[in-house]
Order: C-alpha cells, then sequence, then structure tokens
C-alpha cells in the first residue's frame, strides 16, 4: 500500500496566541515553522486540515457557566454516552466562541490556508454545548465524531503529522485518536508549545505509550517530504 500523509494543524487561533483568553506561552513562535511547512509548493502533503475550537457562549467548559467556579478548577462532568460514568475535568476562561476574533486563525495561517494547493479542510471541534472536545476527530465520551476521520480515510491517508496547540492537551489527545484509528502519527514537537512545560516529560511519556512518534523540523521524515 502506498503510504499517503497529511498534515493536522491543530489549533492555532488567537485566543491560545500571546495576549488571547487562554493564551499558551510563546505559542506564537511557532508560526513561522508551521507556515513553512503547510507550503505545497514545498512539501509533499496529500492533505491538509487546519482544527478549530469553535465553541458556543454556552459551552460546559467555560467556569462562567458554572456557579461559584473559577476557571482551571476541575469539576465532575457526566457522560453523554453513559450517564454512571464520571470524569474530573479542567474548567476554562471563554475562549474561541463562534464568530468571535479569539476563535479567528492569524491572517497569515488564513492566506496561507488558501494557498494549498492539496485536498484541505477546516474541522470544527467543541461545537456542542454538552461536551468537552481536545481531540481533533471526537468528544471526550467519543460520542460525536468531527468527520476529520472519513475526510482523511477518503483521501486515502496513511501517515499523520501534527504540529500547534497545545502540546499536552488538543494536539496530544489529537495524535491518541489518530493513532488509535490506525493512522501512522507523527507529532513535529518543535512546532508545538504546551501549557504545562513543567510536565513536558510526561506529556512526552504519554505519546510513546499510545504509539505516537516525537520528531521535530529537522527530522529526516519530513526532509523525505520535500518536494
Amino acid at each position: 500500500m502506498t503510504s499517503k500523509s497529511a498534515l493536522l494543524v491543530i489549533d492555532i487561533q488567537h485566543d491560545f496566541l500571546p495576549g488571547g483568553s487562554l493564551a499558551v506561552n510563546d505559542g506564537n513562535k511557532i508560526i513561522p515553522g508551521v507556515l513553512d511547512l503547510i507550503n505545497t509548493d514545498k512539501y509533499n502533503w496529500d492533505a491538509v486540515v487546519f482544527s478549530q475550537d469553535w465553541h458556543p457562549k454556552d459551552h460546559i467548559s467555560f467556569a462562567s457557566n458554572h456557579e461559584n467556579i473559577k476557571p482551571f478548577e476541575e469539576i465532575e462532568f457526566t457522560s453523554t454516552k453513559d450517564s454512571s460514568i464520571k470524569l474530573k475535568q479542567t474548567v476554562w476562561p471563554n475562549h474561541c466562541i463562534q464568530h468571535c476574533h479569539g476563535a479567528n486563525f492569524p491572517d497569515e495561517l488564513t492566506t496561507a490556508y488558501r494557498n494549498i494547493h492539496s485536498p484541505k479542510t477546516i474541522i470544527q471541534k467543541g461545537t456542542l454545548h454538552d461536551r468537552d472536545y481536545y481531540s481533533a476527530f471526537n468528544d471526550v465520551w467519543d460520542d460525536d465524531q468531527t468527520g476529520l476521520s472519513d475526510f482523511l480515510k477518503e483521501n486515502k491517508i496513511t501517515d499523520i503529522y501534527l504540529v500547534g496547540l497545545a502540546y499536552d492537551y488538543c494536539v496530544k489527545f489529537s495524535a491518541e485518536s489518530s493513532a488509535k484509528l490506525g493512522f501512522n502519527t507523527t507529532v513535529i514537537k518543535s512546532l508545538s508549545k504546551p501549557i504545562h512545560s513543567d510536565k513536558i516529560n510526561e506529556t512526552d511519556k504519554f505519546y510513546k505509550q499510545n504509539n505516537v512518534e516525537i520528531i521535530d523540523e529537522n527530522d529526516d521524515k519530513l526532509k523525505a517530504l520535500l518536494k
């Protein structure tokens, strides 16, 4: 079977960048490298995907929608699949609200997306108010599917490379989903930034335990994708 590679650009949106409501430290510093990587005149991507957090104002993950709860606290959520299943999850400042500036991509990424010649799509996640999404493939209960898997399979993708924000949340769980679905999955660590940089070793261990390879942007695997 011939290998076909896709690049997943995870959640590089204003609210996750410096000045945003849920900014990832130094998140903007990955943008030049990502812009270089999504250039399909330079790299032979068979598909490119941007994921976009896209929350309604009443989203369950916003601390503001829970009485007497502050951002970054943990509260118990109930599974949308099985009401007997409970899980403690972090709640966040309001972020990436639909049709608001914070949910948009930086202009340079929007322009670069328009110039992609390979099959491409923007996958919006977090659109249902009653559940959280970290993976670009599905919600935390694996109950709602975003359509990303179908897009990749339609384009006969075998290998997935991920970059973006944050290395220890949405990149991590998107990579986990990707590997579980049978894609050969690689995270480009140097083009991703974590929220909790002090726990980076734990995050790296999670990737390895879930059959996700970690490389940097100078790795030979990426050089092999150059045209």
